[in-house]
């Protein structure tokens, strides 16, 4: 009979501290990497591990002593009631890109299509080969006329924009602060600005 196996969490701050922690706790015992969920706005990340009891709880505690101030909470549920096990189950690190679908050309190299300049091939007559692979001198000079009297297609100058600069900071804005998403808050060169407008509404709102 299938017994649902014990579930350990612990919360940390920043994603480098969630990875160090999975990292610690699949080491120390024989557990199984659950998920990292992501906190929205605060930068705490809940990584989830399942397995034995004994062993959840010392991948835990192992996890606890290598993140030391940056955990900020963990549990250990020994006998989970059905359907917890699937809350919080979430691939942070899946990434969210667009999906390529190929070029924007439609016509692709082997569709058969022919190009606006490809002559077309001569039909095929009931006559030798000099009517099936040869056009007459006539065709041939017109077509030359044509082509020199084509008028030349100007290439629009493209002026290279400058890069935007990247912001990385969620709080500030400001893309010279060295503070990634995930990160403590204190890493912030505005914390202490941002911190002192926060207590100032607080009081304007009493």
């Amino acid at each position: 009979m299938f017994m649902e196996q014990s579930i350990g969490y612990l919360e940390i701050s920043g994603l480098a501290g969630a990875i160090v922690a999975a990292d610690k706790m699949l080491k120390t015992a024989a557990v199984r990497l659950h998920g990292i969920e992501e906190a929205k706005g605060s930068g705490w990340m809940t990584v989830s591990i399942v397995g034995d009891v004994a062993a959840v709880e010392a991948a835990v505690e192992e996890g606890k002593a290598a993140l030391g101030d940056r955990v900020i909470s963990s549990d250990v549920i020994a006998r989970p009631a059905e359907g917890i096990s699937g809350l919080g189950k979430t691939d942070v690190m899946k990434g969210k890109h667009p999906k390529d679908d190929g070029p924007d050309d439609p016509q692709s190299p082997t569709d058969g299509g022919k190009g606006p300049d490809t002559p077309s091939a001569p039909s095929a007559g009931n006559g030798g080969s000099s009517a099936k692979h040869e056009l007459s001198i006539s065709q041939k000079k017109e077509l030359a006329v044509k082509k020199d009297n084509r008028p030349a297609v100007q290439k629009d100058t493209v002026t290279e924009k400058p890069e935007d600069q990247v912001v990385t900071c969620n709080l500030c804005g400001d893309p010279r602060c060295p503070r990634k998403i995930g990160e403590p808050h204190k890493k912030c060169i505005h914390y202490e600005e941002l911190e002192k407008k926060k207590a100032k509404k607080g009081k304007d709102a009493k």
